[in-house]
């Protein structure tokens, strides 16, 4: 595979915890990072996606129930 990718850049002074996601069907018109950041009163997830150019072709709908379902 050539190109594309996902990252979260953050300071080592943050603590940053990846979140391993469960699911039938991976998507397959993007990438997704997901992790947790944890401060001493709170934590928070965030979620880093990638939508290549070349998955242009997939209808925004899919897209939108493929996040939909990666989120509930």
């Amino acid at each position: 595979k050539r190109g594309g990718g996902v990252a979260v850049v953050y300071r080592d002074t943050i603590v940053l915890q990846p979140v391993s996601l469960s699911y039938d069907h991976p998507p397959t018109s993007f990438e997704l990072l997901v992790a947790r950041v944890v401060a001493p009163s709170s934590s928070h997830v965030i979620v880093a996606v990638y939508r290549p150019p070349t998955s242009g072709s997939v209808a925004p709908a899919i897209f939108l129930l493929s996040t939909n379902s990666l989120m509930s």
